[in-house]
C-alpha cells in the first residue's frame, strides 16, 4: 500500500511540475512573439489525417476477393473502395474475434464485403443529401445577389460570373463551370439545365425554371427571381414549422423510456422486491 501511494505521489509531481514548465515556455513564446524576436520554430511532422490511416488499413484487403464478395461496384469511387477495403479489415477482425465465442461465426466473413458497401454506399449517400442541402440554402442568398446585379444593369451571365468570383463555396464554383460553358456557346437553358443535372438541386431547378419562362414570355428575370426567392423562403418557413411542430412526438418516445421508466422503477422497485420476498406486510 505505501509502495502505491508513493508511485502515485511521484506521478502527481511529475505531472505537475510538466504543467509548470509548460506554462513558462508558452509565456517566453507569448512574450517573443510580441516583441518580435521569436525563433524559428522546426517543421512539425505531419500527423496521419483519418483518410491516410484508412487507405493503409484497406491495403490489407484482397482486392480480388473483396470483388467476388460483392463489396466493390462500378459506380463506387476510388476513395471509396478504398473506404470499403478497409471497413472489411475492420469487420473482418471484429468477426475474428467472434468465432472464439463460436465457430459458426466464420460463415458470417462472406457477408463482411457485401456490409462493407452497403455501409459506404449509406454514407455516401447521406453525404450528398447534406451537400445538397446545403447547396439549397445556398441558392436563397444567390438568387438575391442575381437580382441585385440585375436591377443594377448587369446581364444574366455577368452576374452568374460575379457571384463565382466572389464566393468560394459549391454553389460558387458550379456556377463558374456554368459561366464557362455559356462563354464557350452553351445557350443559357441548356447551360441551366446542365447545372440543374450535375447538382440535383430543386432550388435550381426552380431557378432554371424562373428563367425560362421569363425569357419565353419577355419579363424581366430580376422580378420572376425576386418572386422565387419569396416562395423559397416561404417553403422553407413551412418545413421548419412542420419540423417543429412534429418534435413534441418525436421527444415522446425518448421522454418515456428514460425518465418515466426509472421512475417506475425508483417507486415500485422496492414493492417488487418486498412481493418476491414476502415482506410487504
Amino acid at each position: 500500500m505505501g509502495t502505491l501511494l508513493a508511485v502515485a505521489a511521484g506521478l502527481v509531481a511529475a505531472i505537475a511540475s510538466w504543467l509548470i514548465l509548460r506554462s513558462g515556455e508558452r509565456d517566453r513564446a507569448r512574450l517573443e512573439r510580441a516583441l518580435g524576436i521569436d525563433a524559428p520554430r522546426p517543421a512539425r511532422r505531419s500527423r496521419a489525417t483519418p483518410a491516410q490511416l484508412f487507405d493503409s488499413i484497406g491495403r490489407l484487403a484482397p482486392a480480388g476477393l473483396v470483388i467476388s464478395l460483392g463489396g466493390d461496384s462500378t459506380a463506387m469511387t476510388p476513395a471509396l473502395r478504398r473506404r470499403a477495403r478497409a471497413i472489411v479489415v475492420l469487420l473482418a477482425l471484429a468477426v475474428l474475434g467472434l468465432v472464439f465465442l463460436s465457430p459458426f461465426w466464420f460463415v458470417a466473413l462472406i457477408g463482411v464485403p457485401r456490409l462493407a458497401r452497403a455501409i459506404v454506399e449509406a454514407r455516401a449517400r447521406a453525404d450528398a443529401v447534406r451537400a445538397r442541402r446545403a447547396l439549397d440554402r445556398e441558392v436563397t442568398t444567390a438568387i438575391d445577389v442575381f437580382v441585385l446585379a440585375l436591377e443594377a444593369g448587369l446581364p444574366f451571365e455577368r452576374a452568374l460570373a460575379a457571384y463565382s468570383e466572389s464566393v468560394d463555396s459549391e454553389l460558387g464554383r458550379e456556377l463558374a463551370s456554368t459561366v464557362r460553358e455559356l462563354e464557350v456557346g452553351y445557350r443559357r437553358r441548356e447551360a441551366l439545365e446542365r447545372l440543374v443535372s450535375r447538382t440535383r438541386s430543386a432550388t435550381l431547378a426552380a431557378l432554371a425554371s424562373a428563367v425560362r419562362i421569363a425569357e419565353d414570355f419577355g419579363t424581366p428575370i430580376a422580378q420572376a427571381l425576386r418572386s422565387l426567392a419569396l416562395e423559397v423562403r416561404a417553403q422553407r418557413r413551412q418545413r421548419l414549422q412542420e419540423t417543429a411542430l412534429r418534435a413534441p412526438v418525436t421527444m415522446l418516445l425518448p421522454t418515456a423510456g428514460f425518465i418515466l421508466l426509472p421512475i417506475f422503477a425508483i417507486v415500485l422497485g422496492p414493492i417488487a422486491l418486498r412481493v418476491a420476498h414476502g415482506t410487504l406486510f
